[in-house]
């Protein structure tokens, strides 16, 4: 019970009561938005309970890996029938409620920081004036931290985004005549009618499977090019579950990606090999239907 000790004040020594501190530990129903007070047996009940969980987690994910991703895709997927919203769009959010990848500068992680953008931000510019983009969709936007410091001159700017709170948060900062935020599922959205779209450090966040709709998504657009990452120096796609990370490289299996119109350095302080590619979407090997 020594978990349950750490997290337990009594009222008055009587052990009727306690103080719930750490309440976000405590279900919804128990959680009212702030520390109240829970009878005691309940409590020690429901934090034993978490920490048992806790544990058999653990235990699945390290010594039975295949029935605990099994279990978790089920949790998932009934959560996503109980809530009407996608997988993608339950587990992203929780990433960013969650603080995001981790980085002080911005919740999209160490790879949008302004320092490591600074090459493809130039790159970008560059690109938008040499083939007159009117355009640009900028799917997933995430928090909008380096993007805003792009210079796009006339080019119209939509921001696609899963997470909601983001959605709400960057039209509430940003949006202009020229600028917009949107919930989009790159899986599932019909995408807007734009000449570019630019897709940076998402597919490696995805299944396989799931790259393969977006890619296919993609194609059904009315745009003339893809940018996003690929790492060059992969060799092999790994599978991995939804919101985790792997490099892909896009010109292998089961891509299996023509080789890009160009490609920009975008060295995110951690994989060299690691850029932003160029492709015409008519050279993607995926039908438009």
């Amino acid at each position: 019970m020594a978990i349950a000790r750490r997290n337990v004040r009594d009222f008055g020594g009587k052990n009727k009561y306690v103080y719930c501190r750490d309440v976000q530990f405590l279900p919804a129903s128990l959680n009212k938005g702030q520390a109240g007070n829970v009878p005691t047996a309940q409590y020690i009940r429901i934090v034993t309970q978490l920490s048992i969980l806790s544990q058999f987690k653990e235990y699945l994910s390290q010594h039975q890996p295949s029935l605990y991703r099994g279990a978790k895709d089920a949790s998932l997927a009934l959560q996503s029938l109980l809530t009407r919203r996608s997988v993608q769009e339950i587990v992203f959010t929780r990433i960013y409620r969650g603080g995001g990848w981790k980085a002080e500068e911005t919740a999209s992680g160490v790879g949008s920081s302004l320092v490591n953008t600074a090459n493809i931000r130039n790159r970008l510019e560059t690109f938008l004036k040499k083939y007159s983009i009117q355009t640009l969709l900028d799917i997933p936007c995430g928090d909008f931290h380096w993007m805003q410091h792009v210079d796009v001159g006339r080019t119209k700017y939509i921001g696609g985004e899963i997470v909601r709170g983001l959605v709400d948060r960057n039209n509430r900062l940003y949006r202009s005549e020229n600028r917009s935020f949107l919930h989009f599922d790159i899986l599932t959205s019909r995408l807007p009618e734009v000449d570019a779209i630019l897709c940076r450090d998402c597919l490696s966040h995805l299944p396989l499977q799931d790259i393969v709709r977006a890619l296919e998504n993609i194609r059904t657009s009315t745009a003339a090019f893809l940018i996003t990452s690929t790492y060059l120096e992969c060799t092999e796609n790994q599978d991995i579950s939804m919101g985790k990370f792997r490099r892909i490289n896009l010109m292998r299996e089961p891509f299996f990606l023509s080789a890009p119109v160009e490609t920009w350095e975008d060295f995110d302080g951690q994989y060299a090999d690691k850029v932003l590619a160029v492709w015409k979407l008519t050279d993607l090997p995926f039908p438009a239907s």
